[in-house]
C-alpha cells in the first residue's frame, strides 16, 4: 500500500514568501529518501520542478506519462503540469528537487532564454546527468551553513542548477581551461560557481 512517510527529509519550503534569489523566486528545495512505496500523491505543479535521483528506483508521473527513473537521473516538470511520484519497494529512492519560478518581469535576455526553454523543452528526463549532484549538496549546505554570504552563494548555486540543466538537455559545447594552457571541450556538463561567474560577468 502507498505511504507518504520519508526515512529522512530536508525540506525547505517557502511557498507565498518571495524568496527572490537574483532572477528566480525559490519555492522549495531539499533531500528526501523515501519508504518503500512512498508517493507524494497526484498534484498539480505550481512552479517549475527540477529532481535529481540520488539512489533507488521509482516512477514519476508528468501528465499521462510514467518515467521510470534511477540514480544519477534528471527530471523536469512544468507550472501547471500533473505530478506524482511513487518509490519503489525493494530500492526505495532518494532524490534532490528544486522548485522555483522566474521573477517577472523579465528584463534579461539570457534568463528570458532559459523561461523560454523551461516552458518548450519537449525532453524532460536525462540519464546520467551526474554533474548536478554536487552543486546541489553545495546549495543545501548553505540552508545548513546560513552566514552573512550563504543568499549570495544561493543565488550562485540556483542559477548553476538551472544553467547546467539547460546546458545538459540542450548538449551545449563549452571549453575547459587547462592549466597546460590548452582548452578541451565538453558538453552537457556544469561550470564550477567560479567559471559560471567569471562568465556572466564578462557577457554583461
Amino acid at each position: 500500500m502507498p505511504v507518504n512517510r520519508a526515512k529522512f527529509h530536508f525540506d525547505n519550503t517557502y511557498a507565498g514568501m518571495d524568496m527572490l534569489y537574483g532572477p528566480y523566486v525559490l519555492y522549495q528545495i531539499g533531500d528526501l529518501s523515501c519508504e518503500a512505496g512512498y508517493q507524494t500523491f497526484e498534484h498539480e505543479q505550481a512552479v517549475y520542478e527540477i529532481t535529481y535521483v540520488l539512489s533507488g528506483t521509482g516512477a514519476f508521473y508528468v501528465d499521462d506519462t510514467v518515467y521510470t527513473m534511477q540514480k544519477g537521473d534528471l527530471l523536469l516538470v512544468r507550472k501547471g503540469q500533473m505530478h506524482n511520484i511513487i518509490s519503489a519497494e525493494i530500492e526505495p529512492l532518494r532524490f534532490f528537487y528544486l522548485g522555483f519560478d522566474f521573477v517577472e518581469p523579465i528584463v534579461n535576455e539570457k534568463i528570458a532564454q532559459l523561461k523560454s526553454f523551461f516552458d518548450t523543452n519537449e525532453q524532460v528526463q536525462f540519464h546520467n546527468a551526474v554533474s548536478l549532484q554536487d552543486t546541489f549538496m553545495r546549495v543545501l549546505s548553505e540552508f545548513i551553513s546560513d552566514d552573512v554570504l550563504s543568499n549570495l552563494l544561493i543565488e550562485a548555486y540556483m542559477q548553476e542548477i538551472i544553467c547546467g540543466v539547460y546546458r545538459i538537455f540542450s548538449r551545449k559545447f563549452y571549453k575547459n581551461y587547462l592549466l597546460s594552457g590548452r582548452s578541451e571541450e565538453h558538453t552537457s556538463e556544469l561550470q564550477s560557481p567560479v567559471q559560471l561567474v567569471c562568465r556572466l560577468l564578462l557577457e554583461k
